[in-house]
């Protein structure tokens, strides 16, 4: 592979995951760690990225990059379907209403969910309705103006159901985490969705990967004193440690991680 071919695969890689590693990539594509150093020092002049110890991170003005689903379903499968093992053993049994965002993150969860003949879970999610529809769960649309990108359904008719009814559970994903900033996502229309769904829930659990930790996107979506459970899939730095401490927010991942 030239290094032309191997800059272009990194970039559509920081496009959608917002950050890199070196080692990871030193992997990937066979070469030296300092090979790759080389392709993110390139990168970095040309504006698109920062480099940090250990890789780089998407420069902020690229932040409001919105990737398609189905290039996020086919993004950290393994991980996502880790954190969906460990939400779906949270929900309980009895009857019980669960809210959704529209992220690949979450469906993972809710397809575990499928059997609960107890659960009512309300949903903006188009792939939920289609791909479900016949699920033992009650599924209840939000109804809204199809973002044909995202497979949302969103607008002032989605907004409105949601604040009509409360949810027990929220399972809500997100595009990054910043120690100092907060939780963050790319798309400022699902953003408000997702704050009025976090607002009628009484409890909120953050699905996101270690892949979301130190980036951030355009829009801010909550504070970690509004989420009282994050699900990751490896166990993170002790300062994030720290940091959910510090706000009550139980931290849980695979004890093998």
């Amino acid at each position: 592979m030239t290094q032309k071919e191997r800059l272009e695969q990194i970039r559509s890689t920081i496009k959608m995951n917002e950050r890199v590693v070196v080692s990871a990539l030193s992997k990937q594509f066979n070469v030296t760690e300092e090979t790759i150093r080389r392709d993110l020092e390139k990168l970095e002049s040309e504006g698109l990225v920062t480099r940090t110890y250990g890789g780089a991170i998407l420069n902020s003005r690229h932040t409001s990059i919105r990737v398609s689903y189905s290039q996020r379903t086919q993004t950290n499968v393994t991980e996502k379907r880790a954190i969906a093992q460990i939400v779906a053993d949270l929900i309980p049994k009895h009857k019980i209403v669960v809210g959704s965002d529209s992220s690949s993150t979450v469906f993972e969860a809710v397809k575990l969910l499928k059997n609960n003949g107890n659960l009512l879970l309300m949903t903006y999610a188009a792939d939920i309705l289609q791909e479900l529809a016949d699920a033992e769960m009650r599924i209840m649309s939000t109804g809204g103006l199809l973002n044909k990108r995202s497979h949302a359904l969103q607008g002032v008719i989605a907004r409105n159901t949601i604040k009509s009814y409360n949810m027990d559970i929220f399972l809500v994903s997100c595009k990054g985490l910043s120690l100092s900033g907060g939780i963050f996502d790319s798309d400022e229309d699902e953003v408000e969705i997702k704050q009025i769904m976090a607002e009628k829930a009484s409890q909120v659990i953050l699905l996101a990967d270690h892949t979301k930790f130190d980036c951030v996107a355009f829009a801010k979506l909550l504070d970690f004193d509004q989420i009282n459970t994050i699900v990751t899939d490896r166990k993170p730095s002790r300062e994030w440690a720290d940091l959910f401490a510090s706000h009550h927010v139980e931290l849980l991942f695979p004890p093998e991680s």
